[in-house]
């Protein structure tokens, strides 16, 4: 828990050494040598980090809790093996947020933007005005090249234009009104404009995803 406190500060050292030291205490806690696994990645030390989180697999063959999946992801995210990456956040049980960011990151570093743009589309459902900056800036990664990199995998798994008519929340119409000189745009359920040219994923002064969806009058 300490360890896991101190990884959020940014006091990487003190983060290790609570994290080793759990590890000393319960050697075959397989819990304890994932979380090992899952500060490593964040360290940059990606191989290091694969290796104690299969060994957490290797202690309990049974062992698979929901986060596990998502942090052997990130492990294989940072040594750029892209397909293991994907291979492992879509076993995961669940999709949240996390996972469904990163792995459009990943669909979009090999090339696959249909992919990436399906799993851009589910991190947008769980949170309609998602930042990728703000999201970027939360992950602790001690070297900042793994953060750039991570920015630039999101950036590149969002859509580039709007092609037609969109429906926006009350919400986000209030910010394109706020954050965009001339939004052709008006209340979804009352009438619905267009941006015209604006770029979907953007707006012009922060990084913050649109709630966008093709307007259906059914």
């Amino acid at each position: 828990m300490l360890g896991q406190v101190h990884l959020l500060r940014r006091s990487f050292d003190l983060a290790e050494s609570y994290h080793r030291r759990a590890v000393e205490m319960n050697p075959s806690d397989p819990e304890h040598i994932a979380d090992m696994g899952g500060l490593l990645a964040y360290l940059g030390k990606s191989d290091e980090a694969i290796e104690w989180l299969r060994r957490a697999k290797r202690v309990d063959p049974y062992f698979g809790p929901a986060w596990y999946w998502p942090q052997l992801g990130r492990a294989y995210y940072i040594a750029q093996r892209f397909q293991e990456a994907i291979g492992a956040f879509e076993t995961s049980p669940t999709m949240p947020l996390d996972t469904c960011a990163y792995l459009a990151a990943c669909y979009a570093d090999i090339g696959n933007p249909d992919q990436a743009q399906e799993y851009a589309n589910r991190t947008r459902l769980h949170s309609p005005l998602f930042s990728t900056r703000i999201f970027v800036s939360k992950e602790p990664y001690k070297n900042s090249l793994h953060s750039t990199h991570l920015l630039n995998g999101l950036r590149k798994s969002r859509p580039t234009r709007l092609s037609g008519p969109i429906a926006f929340s009350l919400f986000s119409v209030r910010y394109v009104s706020a954050h965009l000189s001339t939004p052709d745009i008006i209340v979804s359920g009352w009438e619905v404009g267009l941006v015209p040219g604006a770029d979907i994923g953007m707006s012009n002064s922060d990084d913050i995803i649109l709630a966008a969806l093709p307007f259906d009058s059914h």
